[in-house]
This record gives structure tokens, C-alpha cells and sequence, in this order.
């Protein structure tokens, strides 16, 4: 249960909260910036609360932030899409806090957190991508406690790729680029729209044809959309310095999904050619950062225990002193992990891509060990040995008939057949098969 704010220490409530959500951040680079390239990502893994190993539910923007800002399963959302909406009858950290007398803030340049595009209820206030239009919101929030999510974007593909080639395609669009932030120039955003979308497609064509180089400059240019995201990041720093609450605002850095660089040969595989997030399980888009970071405290740890997305609302409101009288699915580190410097309890992480529009069936569910993907259209699985094949390049399902394939399976059928995984029910017999299994595992004492 989320601790009330009566029965909280004034030390460890949290007055303010910035959620940042860094489109296609990947864990493994975040793990390996050195302060030279990144010195506020780093400043804030350093000396923040580090979770490597966080599991996404649904690896595109949409879906991702529902169950982010809800702390539910994606089918307890019932957004599962993109093109779908949060239902009004499902909570999120804006209608909670809201609830609670905070000023909502929402900024993304695109319309993903818009009433009509999204769903979303209780935004106060949509702020224009930029930092003088933040700085505006924040400074002038009357004194009212702030939770603000930002959506940043320009680490989205094609990154700050330089296409290689001289074909004069590639050199007009290495010349040109693409500014998606000039939202406020209709004209220019709607040049930057077009031309992004034909660095996309070039992108996708080069990769189908084989060109080896684009690989390498895809990773490139990632790393400088990384980097171009650190100065985005230290002048959020900056604004909430300016208005004298660095000290009393919980800053929450972390991805919507992650991202391929066609490691899985994803290029011949997906709808349209849309490799790059969206419609595959793999760890290269489940796996991102989430990173708990405040000016005026010091936590230093790092974990590598797998959570879940779902964690991050009962976090944040556990962490605000606000206690939630619905059910969410995720469970808060706060007092424990972050406060507390305990490790985690260990537990499965589970993933899906359910996309009626692209034809799609996909779960899948992790353990510390060990995952297993099912594709329901084809009724094929794959299951890869993580100690051994982080880059999940051998498939041991065939072969592998290990207790650990027993219980991912039980453990993905029961996820499928609920809303959630906690209300899955089982027959007595069922029940302690499972639980001897996962005492042998060392998943519980």
C-alpha cells in the first residue's frame, strides 16, 4: 500500500515531480555515456537511483505511456495500439495528482499527449516544446505543487544519422536534415515532417539493400541524438534551479521503448519496413533506462534487478506522500530500493505487441534468467538463455527442455488469459507445481 502523507517523513516526500520520457532510449547505451558526451545523464545515473534492467509492456509511444502514467497492463488500459485512446474511466499520475490540488503540466512536440489524440484527462497545461516556453509553465505555477511530463523526441530514428553515400539523395538530405522542434513555424515543421519521414524511408531502403555503412552511422548518429538530449536535460536542471525547486523535485529520467539497429534481421521481417520499434519483443526495444535523481539528495545506486514500467506511478505517488485507493499493477520502489537501498524483489516482466493494424500477436515474459516469446499468429515460441545470450542470437526452444521453459510458459498463459497477472487463478495442483518450481529457481524462499 502507498503510504499516506501524514505517515511519510518530511525528508522523504518528494514536493515536485519531472517525469522525462526520452523516445527510444536504450539501457545499454545509457550504461556506457562517460560524462565528456553526457554529463547530465551521467550526473543523474551517478548519483541518482539507477534501474539498468527496466522492461517496457509495449514497445511504441502510445501503449507505453499508458501503462507508465497508469501503472497498469496493457490490457487493463485497454490502449494496446497507437491509435488508441486512455478510456477516462482508467487513472494516471495527471488525474491522481490533479485530484490533489498539483498543476499538471504535459510537453511534447508532437500531439501523443493531447485529450483528443491520447485520451489523456487533467493536463493543465500543454506547454510548447521549447525551454523559454517550460521555463514560463514552471516559474509561473503559482506555488502549487507540479507534476510535469515531458516527452522528448529527437532521439526518435533518424536520430542525427549522416546518411553515407554520395548519391545526391543522401547528400540533399545529410545537407537539409530534419527539425521536428519548430513546431511554432507551421510551414518549416511541415518541411522538417517531410523531410524526416524520407531520411526514414532511405534509412529502411539502404538497410534492405545490404549497404553495411548504414548500421554503423545509424549508431553514430544515436550517439549524438543522445548527446543533443543531455543539453535538453541540463536545462531542465537550469529552469527548476531558476525557480528555486531543484531541491524539492523529483526528476525521473527514462524511455518509452528502445530502439533496433537491425540486429534481428528486422529489416525482412517487418510491415512496411518498420524495423525499428513497434512490432518485435526483443531486448534491443524492451530494455531502457529509469533513472530517480533529485539536486538535494545523494542516493547513488545502481541496480541491475529486472522491474517492471508499471513500477514508475506507484513510485512517483509513494514518493509525492499520496496514497492511491485503485489497484495498479506495478509496485513502488520508493521506500525500499530508493530511500532504503535495497535491492528489488526479483520478478517477471511481461510484454506484448497486440496491433490489429499491423497484423501483429506478440508476448512474451522475462525472468531474471531466462525469456520466452510467443507469436500467436504463426504458434511459434523462441526461448533464449539471457546469462549466456544477452543479444538473444540462439534460440534454445527446440531443444531446451528445462524447468525454467515450464514455468515462462504457465507464467505467459496466465498473463494472456487475465487483466493481470496477479489475478490469475489456478487449480490447487497447478498452483503448487508452480510455486515448488520457482522455489528450486530461487525465486522465492
Amino acid at each position: 500500500m502507498i503510504k499516506s502523507a501524514g505517515k511519510m517523513n518530511a525528508i522523504e516526500r518528494m514536493e515536485n515531480v519531472v517525469l522525462i520520457s526520452f523516445d527510444s532510449l536504450r539501457s545499454d547505451y545509457v550504461t556506457q555515456l562517460n560524462p565528456a558526451e553526457a554529463p547530465n545523464f551521467c550526473l543523474m545515473r551517478d548519483t541518482g537511483a539507477f534501474f539498468s534492467n527496466t522492461i517496457v509492456h509495449v514497445p511504441c509511444t502510445i501503449p507505453s505511456h499508458a501503462s507508465m502514467l497508469s501503472g497498469l497492463y496493457p490490457a487493463r488500459t485497454g490502449v494496446r495500439d497507437m491509435h488508441h485512446k486512455v478510456p477516462p474511466e482508467v487513472p494516471t499520475m495527471f488525474t491522481i495528482v490533479k485530484e490533489r490540488g498539483f498543476h499538471t503540466l504535459g510537453s511534447s512536440p508532437t500531439p501523443m499527449l493531447t485529450a483528443s489524440r491520447a485520451g489523456y484527462k487533467g493536463i493543465d497545461e500543454h506547454v510548447p516544446f521549447r525551454h523559454r516556453c517550460l521555463r514560463k509553465s514552471i516559474i509561473g505555477s503559482e506555488g502549487k505543487r507540479l507534476f510535469a511530463f515531458l516527452q522528448y523526441w529527437a532521439t526518435h530514428t533518424p536520430y542525427e544519422t549522416r546518411l553515407p553515400g554520395i548519391k545526391p539523395l543522401d547528400v540533399a538530405l545529410n545537407v537539409l536534415g530534419a527539425n521536428r522542434e519548430l513546431e511554432n513555424i507551421r510551414f518549416v515543421r511541415r518541411i522538417g515532417d517531410f523531410l524526416w519521414l524520407a531520411r526514414i524511408k532511405r534509412i529502411r531502403t539502404m538497410l534492405k539493400e545490404g549497404d553495411r555503412r548504414i548500421v554503423s552511422a545509424l549508431k553514430q548518429g544515436y550517439k549524438r541524438a543522445i548527446a543533443k538530449a543531455d543539453r535538453f536535460l541540463g536545462g531542465v536542471l537550469r529552469i527548476l534551479e531558476e525557480a528555486d525547486l531543484a531541491e524539492k523535485t523529483l526528476i525521473v529520467v527514462t524511455g518509452d521503448h528502445g530502439d533496433s539497429f537491425n540486429e534481428h534481421g528486422e529489416i525482412d521481417r517487418a510491415s512496411d519496413g518498420r524495423y525499428e520499434h513497434g512490432q518485435f519483443l526483443y531486448d534491443n526495444v524492451l530494455r531502457v533506462p529509469l533513472i530517480f535523481f533529485c539536486p538535494g539528495r545523494r542516493f547513488s545506486r545502481t541496480y541491475d534487478t529486472q522491474i517492471q514500467q508499471i513500477d514508475i506511478a506507484p513510485t512517483l505517488l509513494e514518493a509525492l506522500g499520496i496514497e492511491h485507493d485503485g489497484t495498479m499493477d506495478g509496485s513502488s520502489l520508493w521506500s525500499n530500493s530508493i530511500i532504503g537501498a535495497t535491492p528489488p524483489k526479483e520478478t517477471f516482466a511481461f510484454s506484448e505487441v497486440v496491433r490489429e493494424s499491423l497484423n501483429v500477436e506478440l508476448r512474451c515474459v522475462r525472468s531474471r534468467s531466462h525469456k520466452l516469446l510467443r507469436d500467436y499468429k504463426s504458434n511459434t515460441c523462441e526461448l533464449y538463455d539471457l546469462r549466456v545470450d544477452p543479444e538473444e542470437k540462439n534460440d534454445l526452444y527446440p531443444t531446451d527442455q528445462c524447468a525454467e521453459k515450464t514455468i515462462l510458459l504457465d507464467r505467459l498463459q496466465a498473463f494472456s488469459e487475465s487483466r493481470s497477472i496477479d489475478k490469475a487463478s489456478y487449480t490447487d495442483a497447478e498452483q503448487q507445481r508452480i510455486q515448488t518450481t520457482l522455489r528450486n529457481l530461487g525465486y522465492i524462499d
